[in-house]
């Protein structure tokens, strides 16, 4: 039994095929599984309303190269706000979103031009937009540089910080155990 309150930064740690990604696509309602997964009280299960206080940021998305940052972030937050911001609040939401994790000075640019740890603070803004209670990040440091790492992991003692509650896997990883105040260990069996 474990529990995750809010305001948490819980890090799940654990070698490849130990069911880390599973656990994140159950808390999303993708999978069924034996046992219960709640989240604020709700079961959760593909487009319940629960999991619209959810949001994901994988390890990779397929984007389309030739796209522009900026579209990227705006497509998911007229999605996610339609009718809850006028044209010019939703700009203004989505620009501090990105100035917050170095982005927006690049907001033009196409994400192929973008460093890894560039192209994953996308992602982030990405999931940022639609306004989470609850984020899940899956292994969002794998394949990018130490710097970026640093960065990141800056950018989500921030979000924690004000209040942000955070799932995120990876594998051993010692210095993402300095941010989470929460540590689960998967095994393989």
């Amino acid at each position: 039994h474990a529990e995750v309150n809010p305001g948490d930064f819980v890090l799940i740690i654990g070698g490849s095929g130990a069911g880390k990604s599973t656990f994140i696509n159950s808390v999303l309602g993708k999978y069924k599984i034996v046992g219960d997964i709640k989240v604020g009280g709700h079961h959760t299960s593909e487009g319940s309303e629960i999991t619209s206080k959810i949001a994901y940021v994988p390890q990779t998305l397929p984007l389309r190269k030739e796209e522009r940052l900026i579209d990227v972030i705006t497509d998911t937050a007229i999605l996610r706000m339609n009718g809850k911001m006028s044209g010019s609040q939703r700009k203004k939401f989505i620009m501090e979103t990105l100035e917050s994790l170095g982005l927006a000075a690049k907001a033009k640019m196409e994400i192929k031009k973008l460093s890894g740890g560039e192209q994953q603070r996308v992602f982030i803004a990405r999931a940022l937009v639609r306004e989470p209670e609850l984020l899940l990040m899956d292994e969002p440091t794998v394949g990018i540089d130490a710097k970026s790492v640093h960065d990141i992991m800056d950018i989500m003692k921030k979000l924690n910080k004000n209040g942000m509650t955070i799932i995120m896997t990876n594998h051993d990883t010692p210095t993402l155990l300095e941010v989470s105040n929460k540590l689960l260990i998967f095994c393989e069996h």
